[in-house]
């Protein structure tokens, strides 16, 4: 059995997608509080410029827009 460490791709992508599933259930605190965590561990494992620490930001930045808008405005990707 291989581990991985906090900082692996692949555990940072698993983190990613847990991210989403919580979305998707709803609990968007949660899913921008993993975002968060997702997006720092790829910051120091990548650096800031790196594609998928820009992706996790856009990610991040999409939910944040989601928790901040109101019930009658409409986003495609919002609940």
């Amino acid at each position: 059995c291989k581990v991985l460490g906090p900082l692996h791709e692949d555990t940072l992508a698993t983190l990613s997608n847990i991210s989403c599933c919580y979305d998707e259930a709803g609990n968007l605190p949660k899913a921008i509080e993993i975002n968060n965590q997702v997006y720092l561990a790829r910051c120091q494992a990548n650096g800031e410029d790196h594609p998928e620490t820009l992706n996790t930001l856009n990610i991040l930045a999409i939910l944040s827009i989601c928790r901040n808008t109101s019930s009658t405005f409409s986003w495609s990707f919002c609940r």
